[in-house]
């Protein structure tokens, strides 16, 4: 289906079209044997409807449903990968003693990678084993209080049968239901004990719950009931695993997320992905680094100048996808390597700068680079000079004037306070998809787009490797746009080898006039 809906190209596909999720979520189902069932928790809570979270949890109960199995599936009808992990609690209220439920992780589009299995395996067990532990310790507790108090009552019964004095005790009728639970877990009850030995050890864990007298008549009222009508909350059968059991999910959900992102290899980089890579395992690892240390990077920086990291995106702000329309005239220059500044008011600042971290992280790299934004305008050239990505605060008289396209200063001007941008006219084909308007749902949508793009045009790198620049040029009837780019990032690629591109790619952008657009 995804090869048929993008014509047999592996290219990203932003708009998520044959999947119903936009990124993946963790789900834990409970297959209850009275209402069917039912997704309990799940996270994170706005990737998905209520109504795709039913149609999950009836799917994983029609799946192989039994304890300790670990499934790998995919539900064509909505578009998604399942990972998902089985397992039982124990209910003496319940039918044949057994509460099944399961652990999922929901993946859009793409087939889960060896190593995805193999990080929610693992972390499946770490969050999955104390809550079993717990409910085993409980369970066994309850059976001892229910076993105590059967040897109570037959004692007292026969006390109260054979007494010879007055004071005759009511004989105590031993519900009937209770007795079928004591013949049942005779069955199992001394491999049960074999099995909890050592759990401690595996769990790691220090379980004390017991079933106090108070809790055995929470369950002993539901026995006495004719007709079933409901069960005792699932996270009641462990309570002390089972307390704030979400949080759980939530910190193994970001567990998960941090390590399947904690590096990727390749030889260029874009938007955090690598858009270039060796078949010859020559590739490097780029870390993500992580939020504490960026946030330290920041506070040792002057309050008036803030490096601002790309590795972090504001969802709150969807500044790529309101410039979408003239998205062509940002991505130009960055793959030309051509300085770019954003002007914005300090009511603005906060936009400006989000937009700065995005074309950021969408520049052609070996290395990520900081970018720098300044309250300062008389430091303006100093961070031009630094930095090939920039932004300052100012008004909107001076953003009117620095803006102006026969301004001195050579490089790019995306003006945020009169909505206009300072940008070379672009003739060419490699980006010809990024012309026009488009209409994205977000800028992480805009961002993958942009991505797929990119890869695209860096296949041209591995021609120019073997042959020179200049014949891959003119085999593929590039513009003096197009080999710009090409120029510039062969400089990227091997600054050594391709130096003297840099001179090229200049003077192929010095012929170029600027241009005034509105966005």
């Amino acid at each position: 289906m995804d090869d048929f809906l993008v014509f047999g190209k592996t290219i990203a596909d932003p708009w998520n079209r044959v999947c119903s999720l936009d990124k993946p979520i963790i789900l834990f189902v409970e297959f209850c044997q009275i209402i069917g069932p039912r997704p309990l928790f799940s996270y994170s809570e706005d990737a998905c409807l209520n109504h795709l979270l039913e149609e999950l949890s009836l799917w994983l109960m029609s799946s192989d449903n039994f304890h300790g199995n670990f499934t790998s599936a995919y539900n064509q009808q909505l578009g998604v990968y399942v990972l998902t992990q089985y397992a039982t609690m124990l209910d003496i209220t319940a039918r044949a003693l057994q509460r099944p439920f399961a652990l999922s992780l929901v993946l859009p589009q793409q087939k889960p990678t060896p190593e995805q299995i193999l990080i929610f395996r693992q972390i499946s067990m770490e969050i999955l084993l104390p809550l079993l532990s717990c409910n085993r310790y409980y369970i066994h507790s309850m059976l001892t209080f229910a076993s105590k108090l059967a040897d109570n009552c037959e004692k007292t019964n026969f006390q109260s049968y054979y007494s010879t004095s007055g004071n005759v005790q009511q004989i105590v009728v031993l519900s009937s239901k209770i007795k079928e639970i004591m013949l049942q877990s005779k069955s199992w009850y001394d491999r049960f004990l074999v099995k909890m030995t050592g759990f401690e050890e595996i769990t790691n864990t220090n379980c004390t719950c017991e079933c106090k007298e108070e809790d055995f008549r929470k369950f002993i009222r539901i026995l006495c009931w004719k007709q079933m009508a409901q069960l005792v909350d699932l996270m009641e059968l462990a309570p002390c695993a089972g307390k704030n059991y979400f949080n759980v999910l939530k910190n193994a959900y970001n567990q998960f997320i941090k390590q399947q992102k904690s590096t990727v290899e390749g030889l260029m980089f874009s938007g955090n992905m690598p858009v270039l890579r060796s078949v010859f395992g020559a590739n490097s690892q780029k870390e993500f680094q992580e939020q504490e240390k960026l946030e330290e990077e920041e506070n040792n920086n002057n309050n008036n100048n803030f490096i601002i990291s790309s590795y972090s995106l504001q969802k709150d702000e969807n500044t790529l996808k309101s410039l979408s329309f003239r998205l062509l005239r940002c991505v130009y220059p960055l793959l030309t390597g051509e300085k770019i500044v954003i002007l914005a008011s300090q009511q603005r600042t906060p936009t400006g700068m989000d937009l700065l971290e995005k074309l950021n992280k969408l520049r052609v790299v070996k290395r990520t680079e900081n970018v720098q934004w300044t309250s300062e305008i008389e430091r303006l050239e100093q961070v031009i000079t630094e930095h090939q990505l920039s932004g300052v605060s100012c008004d909107k008289e001076l953003s009117l004037n620095l803006s102006d396209k026969n301004a001195k200063h050579e490089m790019i001007i995306i003006d945020l306070n009169n909505h206009r941008i300072k940008c070379r006219e672009y003739r060419g084909f490699l980006l010809r998809q990024l012309a026009g308007k488009r209409v994205f749902p977000s800028d992480e949508s805009v961002m993958d787009f942009v991505v797929s793009v990119i890869t695209d045009i860096n296949q041209l790198l591995i021609l120019s490797k073997y042959i020179t620049p200049e014949v891959v040029a003119k085999s593929l009837e590039l513009t003096k746009q197009d080999k710009s780019i090409l120029y510039n990032l062969l400089i990227e690629f091997n600054l050594a080898k391709y130096i003297r591109m840099k001179a090229k790619t200049k003077d192929i952008l010095n012929k170029i006039p600027y241009k005034l657009l509105p966005f």
